[in-house]
């Protein structure tokens, strides 16, 4: 589990590829306006456009509101998660060490809507997609080495289209819904097949993080019984320990996604 839960957090820095500030949009800002042979355009403009995570003092607004904060050991912010009813719900972002945006996206219910960005702690971008319910709909974007290398396409979590790109230009396109898709080419299905891996890891991680949101949320509510008188302090506390051990360990996993 720790090994899992630090792999998530090196994930999602990779994705963001600029950090802005004010009241604008994280946005990457090469692909613009890509036709796509599907009748398909690419504005990574529009696709990649999330909040901006927040401030020290907006960290601390949200904190007031109900977010969870979880640190690394240094006290720097990992991660800040808006919730409900020990749920992922409204804005979620995760940092890196050196405060790089790694992830920042948004939840209902527990599951990914509207815009979703993963970044490496150079602002390398990894991966920008929309989600609608918890699946993919609409264009994803996936990189290599901060250049855009492939682009797929869904509805309503479906997949229809994988673009391959080299230098901002369509070189292969596969359209999975097709009576006979082609087969992909060897570079095709390498791209492919990283990219399983990639959101195998992530999805693993994310239940751990979800998970944790829960206990927190159940700690919580334990908490409030003591103060009625329902729960020992020396109960609280030991759980309060054993979440602070999993919270390490969660930072620990999500730093093996995204590598050194």
């Amino acid at each position: 589990m720790r090994s899992r839960q630090t792999a998530m957090i090196r994930l999602a820095v990779a994705a963001v590829g600029m950090v802005v500030s004010g009241e604008e949009a994280l946005r990457a800002d090469d692909a613009r306006g890509i036709p796509l042979p599907s009748g398909s355009s690419l504005d990574l403009g529009a696709i990649a456009a999330v909040t901006v995570p927040p401030t020290e003092r907006g960290i601390s607004r949200m904190q007031a509101a109900g977010a969870f904060l979880i640190e690394y050991p240094s006290g720097k912010p990992f991660a800040l998660l808006q919730n409900k009813s020990g749920k992922l719900h409204g804005a979620c972002f995760a940092w890196h060490e050196n405060g790089a945006p790694m992830l920042v996206g948004h939840y209902e219910q527990g599951e990914r809507a509207g815009a979703f960005r993963i970044a490496a702690d150079d602002g390398t971008p990894l991966m920008d997609a929309q989600y609608l319910r918890g699946n993919k709909d609409g264009l994803s974007c996936y990189y290599s080495g901060g250049s855009l290398a492939l682009v797929q396409e869904h509805a309503k979590g479906r997949l229809s289209w994988s673009h391959r790109l080299e230098s901002q230009a369509v070189v292969e396109s596969v359209e999975h819904v097709a009576f006979e898709p082609a087969k992909p080419s060897a570079d095709m299905d390498e791209l492919l097949q990283s990219l399983a891996g990639f959101e195998k890891r992530l999805k693993v991680n994310e239940y751990d993080i979800k998970k944790l949101v829960k206990e927190l949320e159940d700690d919580i509510r334990k908490q409030r019984a003591a103060i009625r008188g329902a729960l020992s302090q020396r109960m609280i506390q030991q759980r309060i320990n054993a979440r602070a051990a999993e919270k390490a360990a969660l930072i620990s996993g999500l730093r093996a996604i995204c590598g050194p």
